[in-house]
């Protein structure tokens, strides 16, 4: 039974390769294989096919037992099945396991990759911002302060005129019987001159001021320096007209203005922001570049407003339907007067900017 056993092993093996042989031209020459053989193999040959092909290839030599044959059979089948499976499971788990490799060497690299380039590129980020944020905070910039008084009587000054390059312009209304002008600065040691200047001529207060610098942003910067004009007055001080033309800064409310009969407010650059409660002759407002916002809670005469760029809010408190000449070339016009088609007493322009006008 050995000896069968191993005659049985070594043809199975024979066999194996005999087929193998076979297989190969079967599949390469099929018609001739069909001729000879007597049977038609394809690559898609199921293996139900592989059993029947092996015991019509074996029934050509009758000088097997039946049994030997099965255990023949059976050998091949099971040599071919493990070897197909192994060879099938290798390449199934060789090819899973380098697509996960693959997969998760790419994710590691591309995430290493970024996480590095992200990293470095803030780490950059941050040291630039944080050199320029250093430099910008720790420059020394050599000021010079300065603070210049002025004073005049009430009865030199009927008119204030006052006109600034660069200026915070202030009003203080307090218990006083004369007008202080206080003119405070701070600027660099070198390469910048203020040329400031009061006087009274014909009852008229001039206030100038004109900045000669070869660095005007830093002139500009509060951070760095300051130009503040202060007038302080008394509080029953009135004066018949206020002229107020800077080139650069806002122009804000104050009490004061209430107790001017006619006002002219002027900023090539800067908003313009007034409350006036008591009757005006006439007031006339223009910003270049800016917004306008006028509150009017009593009977003024006439006004000219105007903002070439910029929106412009008017209040006014006027319950006698007057009309109001509007003109906008690029924006939108709201009113609740009538709108006269020509100049009138109160005309409101706007260059580009919407105009809103809201009686109270």
């Amino acid at each position: 039974m050995k000896s069968m056993k191993k005659l049985v092993s070594i043809f199975a093996c024979t066999f194996v390769l005999s087929l193998i042989g076979i297989l190969i031209y079967v599949s390469t020459n099929k018609i001739n294989a069909f001729n000879y053989y007597g049977f038609n193999y394809s690559p898609t040959t199921t293996k139900n096919d592989s059993s029947n092909l092996i015991s019509n290839y074996l029934n050509l030599f009758p000088v097997f037992p039946q049994n030997m044959k099965k255990e023949i059979t059976k050998k091949i089948n099971d040599t071919i099945n493990d070897t197909f499976n192994h060879t099938i499971n290798n390449t199934i788990n060789d090819t899973i396991s380098a697509t996960i490799n693959n997969t998760i060497n790419d994710t590691i690299n591309h995430t290493i990759n970024e996480t590095i380039n992200t990293t470095i590129n803030d780490t950059i980020n941050d040291s630039i911002s944080a050199t320029i944020n250093n430099t910008i905070n720790n420059t020394s910039y050599a000021k010079k302060s300065d603070t210049i008084v002025n004073h005049f009587t009430q009865d030199e000054v009927k008119d204030i005129n006052i006109n600034t390059e660069v200026a915070k312009i202030s009003f203080v209304q307090e218990n006083r019987n004369n007008i202080k002008v206080e003119y405070k600065n701070t600027k660099p040691e070198k390469n910048y001159t203020i040329m400031y200047d009061t006087k009274t001529t014909e009852n008229t207060l001039y206030i100038t001021q004109k900045i000669i610098t070869q660095n005007f942003h830093e002139s500009i910067n509060e951070n760095h320096y300051t130009n503040n004009i202060t007038l302080y007055v008394p509080k029953d001080f009135d004066i018949n007209k206020l002229t107020i033309h800077t080139n650069l800064g806002d122009i804000n409310n104050s009490d004061f203005f209430s107790n001017v009969k006619e006002i002219n407010f002027n900023t090539n650059l800067g908003n313009i922001n007034i409350s006036l409660s008591n009757p005006k002759e006439s007031v006339t407002l223009v910003t270049s570049l800016g917004e306008i916002k006028a509150i009017f809670k009593n009977n003024i005469k006439s006004f000219d407003i105007k903002s070439s760029m910029g929106n412009i809010n008017v209040y006014l408190y006027d319950n006698d339907n007057s009309s109001i000449y509007s003109a906008c070339s690029m924006g939108e016009i709201e009113t609740d007067f009538l709108s006269s088609n020509k100049r009138c007493d109160y005309n409101i322009y706007s260059n580009m900017g919407n105009i809103i006008i809201t009686k109270k």
